[in-house]
């Protein structure tokens, strides 16, 4: 007896579908990560979803050029270990003239009996699309958040001790004491941790600095930041976080650290958007 030939999908099932197997997707390669890099990564797509939703409604090559500008970025941040996320080959999702045969949704024989009109996706199902898929990340993102470590540490007293100074400030977090720490390093003694320098001796420096108690290198949340300094938060998060340690060396004898500090915000700024880039350019007019 032969096999019963299975049905091709309704077509109006598609989207939804392709919804399932974009989720599918993201949720086999985030595995591969250990949090921070998940939050990026999702991130990531956060920010592609946003870039192609503008693009396809405009027709506009500056967001595509952005969105392939983020994707060199991101891999040649993450090198080999981004190989699960490429291999997913996610920008194929937005390329809506072919998604259903390239997703497997439909055999190339099923996608050519489709009528013209709906080998493509509709204007309404490309909206739906980038809706639920936005909807996806940031489900995700909260889900990875909720299984993080805390980002403050709760106070505890020992018996017989005494916590060392006032209540501490929540605006001075712990990525700017790490920039602070940077610059200080490399004005004061020409210490760059990426060049010269193993992460692990000033991450150790680190702790005894900012009494931090240090258990092993492989657990310290300082180690895993300092890798990263100047670059562990990114965009405007990065540039809030140099414009409130510079006033902290405006003072006679640190006059090295302002310019160091200048050239970084600029940079960032460059990197950011357009959109985001022409706001901070406003402010200096």
């Amino acid at each position: 007896m032969s096999e019963k030939k299975k049905a091709p999908l309704p077509r109006n099932e598609a989207v939804a579908m392709l919804i399932h197997k974009f989720t599918k997707d993201y949720n086999e390669i985030i595995q591969e990560f250990q949090p921070e890099q998940q939050i990026e990564l999702c991130q990531h797509l956060l920010s592609v979803f946003e870039l192609m939703e503008k693009y396809t409604s405009t027709n506009d090559l500056q967001f595509h050029e952005e969105f392939v500008l983020r994707e060199e970025a991101l891999l040649k941040r993450f090198g080999k270990t981004l190989l699960p996320y490429s291999n997913k080959q996610f920008h194929t999702y937005f390329a809506f003239e072919f998604v259903l045969v390239d997703k497997d949704l439909y055999t190339l024989e099923e996608y050519k009996q489709l009528p013209d009109q709906q080998q493509t996706l509709s204007t309404e199902e490309i909206s739906y699309f980038f809706r639920q898929g936005k909807a996806v990340l940031f489900n995700a993102r909260k889900y990875i958040y909720l299984r993080s470590e805390p980002a403050f540490t709760s106070p505890s007293i020992s018996a017989g001790t005494e916590a060392i100074g006032p209540e501490q400030d929540k605006d001075i977090t712990k990525a700017r004491q790490l920039l602070a720490i940077y610059y200080l390093l490399k004005a004061g003694f020409d210490i760059e941790h990426r060049s010269s320098h193993a992460v692990s001796k000033i991450a150790k420096l680190i702790h005894l600095l900012t009494g931090t108690k240090l258990s092993s290198l492989q657990n310290s949340d300082i180690y895993k930041k300092y890798k990263e300094i100047p670059d562990y938060n990114k965009g405007e998060q990065l540039i809030a976080d140099l414009k409130f340690i510079r006033p902290y060396f405006e003072e006679p004898g640190f006059e090295k650290i302002l310019p160091m500090i200048d050239a970084k915000i600029e940079d960032t700024i460059r990197k950011l958007p357009f959109t985001l880039k022409d706001k901070y350019t406003r402010k200096k007019e």
